[in-house]
């Protein structure tokens, strides 16, 4: 397998907003970045249209520089500046990722604002359209993360999909990169015993529940072994937790975070709208109450990468014909 690619980072900030808070994780984390070989990251600010008759452009120019200067980080390039097309939070959203795909931007780092009230429906949204539409990783830092020196510990929530396998061999590789391990997290989620006031039923009922339970450990253990086994072969710790009867998904995610101390959380968005609503509040939770990092990981990364390839490609056969 190549090795894990991370060379430009694109940083999205607001320098109007410094009461955040989360300065000291967000910190943290891009130094553990700028620690990676060859890694450039870039400052990127989109004024929304909305502001345009407002000579804004200057002064968060100069807002963004004195914050770089603060941060002090290891290739940390000079602010960039964009208009959106409109007022709203997706056209500012699809700016930032058309600038993103234009410059081969391996990873977006954003952060979150708030866990209720006024303020996280007014800021949250932009970092939470992102999440949905990019099909480059974002990374999410919420105010309240605590500040953590190094990714030791990496959850990876799966369904073992097949677009899944893809992603985890990414976290794989970063975890490589970093010195990591993952704990693989898999959620059997069993159906609720309907009230019935026959007992035969009831326990006939309970049967096939536990039957079901049964086989779909069965699967996510051939699954795991497979993924263990993959890991292994890159050098990368991995452990599986499993677990039975998960209503809240996000509330288990996190929960299995706490409990095995882990420094950064990555999981899987999805295609479609029906699993986009239900993934798409898993993510939103996880980006809003997650005590560390959230990498989100989108189905279309791996045409991401596809697109990546191509060019890097077409830049080669560029050089050899000017040649």
């Amino acid at each position: 397998m190549k090795s894990f690619k991370m060379q430009r980072i694109i940083w999205a900030i607001d320098p109007f907003d410094r009461e955040s808070g989360g300065q000291q994780a967000l910190t943290s984390v891009l130094e553990q970045f700028s620690n990676l070989d060859g890694v450039e990251i870039q400052p990127v600010y989109i004024s929304k249209a909305e502001y345009a008759f407002l000579p804004l452009e200057k002064v968060a120019y100069e807002a963004l520089r004195e914050m770089i200067e603060e941060i002090d980080i290891i290739g940390m390039n000079g602010p960039k500046i964009f208009k959106s097309d409109s007022a709203t939070v997706k056209s500012a959203v699809d700016a930032l990722i058309k600038y993103s795909r234009e410059v081969d931007g391996d990873l977006i780092v954003t952060q979150t604002h708030g866990r209720q009230g006024v303020r996280r429906l007014v800021l949250g949204s932009f970092a939470e359209t992102l999440l949905m539409r990019s099909p480059i990783p974002v990374l999410t830092i919420n105010p309240y993360i605590v500040p953590s020196q190094k990714f030791q510990r990496i959850l990876f929530p799966t369904d073992f999909d097949h677009h899944a396998v893809s992603l985890f061999k990414q976290v794989v590789a970063f975890a490589k990169a970093i010195g990591g391990r993952i704990i693989l997290h898999h959620i059997i989620l069993t159906p609720i015993l309907p009230y019935a006031g026959d007992v035969g039923f009831a326990q006939e009922y309970e049967s096939l529940i536990q039957d079901y339970t049964r086989r779909e450990t069965e699967k996510a253990n051939k699954h795991a072994k497979a993924w263990t086994q993959y890991a292994a072969k890159e050098g990368v710790p991995l452990e599986l937790a499993l677990e039975t009867n998960g209503n809240s998904i996000w509330e288990h995610i996190i929960h299995m975070a706490e409990k095995h101390k882990v420094k950064l959380i990555a999981l899987e968005t999805k295609r479609g709208p029906t699993e986009a609503a239900v993934f798409g509040s898993i993510t939103r939770n996880l980006s809003r109450y997650a005590d560390c990092p959230v990498l989100v990981l989108s189905s279309h990364y791996s045409e991401h990468l596809t697109e990546q390839t191509r060019k890097a490609l077409r830049k080669k056969g560029s050089k050899r014909h000017s040649k």
